[in-house]
């Protein structure tokens, strides 16, 4: 029973700093939430939004663009073996400078990928440079119409292949954003769910403090009726012992003054005994 009763009157001491750190603790945690994790959710989500609108989306932009060249490059060059006509030809070099130009800003891209897709880019050059090879020899004259012909086979692979080079690239692009924007949602609801209970811990902190306030005053309103009580008890005491003083002067007194009165009677009783022992009779 005696250690019960210690350990409860440690659990009552105890009381007064658990109630002052319990706020403490809350309003850090709500000014954590409220603070410091909408900084990090908004950093993380402006990474991902960086990456889609600098690397992403103009990446699929870039593929678009090659695979429209591609194909008005072969156009052209088909309308030029079959009619010999420069405008087919213009078409051709037109639509290669702007492969080209495409081209080179989705290898720039390509640094900020995954390596699965720089791969993609990186074969893509290769189909074009053989491409680009054959090209530079027939319009150079240094490979006649028939011989170009020869490789129109060859020619059509590398076609197919950059076509289905430039869709995967397009679907992993896209499915990449899709990936990033669910991210980047995901992100957002969570930041809402932490700031929703920042404000919980926020209330469940002011409620805190204002029960911490009201026990505050209780105490000292207790405190204060004690120094009251204890002012009026020393009060108190201070009067009985200035009873007790005024009452022992007045016996002191009494005592004096009845001591004084007897003491004049026995003399003279004392007196009149030894006359009557002389025998003085009158």
């Amino acid at each position: 029973v005696i250690k019960a009763g210690m350990v409860f009157e440690r659990a009552r001491a105890a009381a007064p700093r658990l109630s002052f750190y319990v706020p403490l603790a809350l309003v850090s945690m709500a000014l954590a939430l409220l603070a410091v994790v909408p900084l990090v959710e908004q950093r993380r989500m402006a990474t991902r939004l960086d990456e889609l609108s600098h690397v992403i989306d103009p990446g699929r932009i870039a593929t678009s663009e090659v695979q429209v060249a591609v194909a008005l490059e072969a156009a052209g060059m088909r309308g030029y073996l079959l009619t010999e006509e420069e405008r087919y030809a213009a078409t051709h070099h037109q639509a290669r400078s702007d492969r080209t130009r495409a081209y080179a800003r989705l290898r720039e891209l390509s640094t900020s990928l995954d390596p699965g897709h720089a791969a993609k880019i990186v074969a893509l050059d290769a189909l074009f440079q053989e491409a680009d090879s054959l090209f530079d020899q027939f319009f150079a004259g240094q490979m006649t119409r028939d011989g170009f012909l020869s490789h129109l086979s060859s020619q059509q692979t590398r076609f197919i292949e950059t076509m289905v080079l430039t869709n995967q690239l397009l679907h992993d692009l896209r499915d990449l954003a899709a990936t990033r924007r669910n991210e980047v949602r995901q992100i957002q609801q969570t930041g809402s769910y932490l700031s929703m209970l920042g404000v919980l811990v926020a209330l469940a902190a002011v409620v805190s403090v204002a029960r911490m306030s009201a026990m505050h005053s209780a105490l000292a309103a207790s405190e204060r009726v004690s120094r009251e009580q204890a002012e009026r008890a020393k009060a108190e005491a201070e009067q009985r012992r200035e009873d007790a003083e005024r009452i022992g002067a007045s016996r002191t007194g009494l005592m004096r003054g009845f001591s004084h009165d007897v003491n004049n009677a026995l003399g003279v009783a004392d007196g009149h005994l030894f006359m009557l022992e002389q025998g003085v009779r009158t």
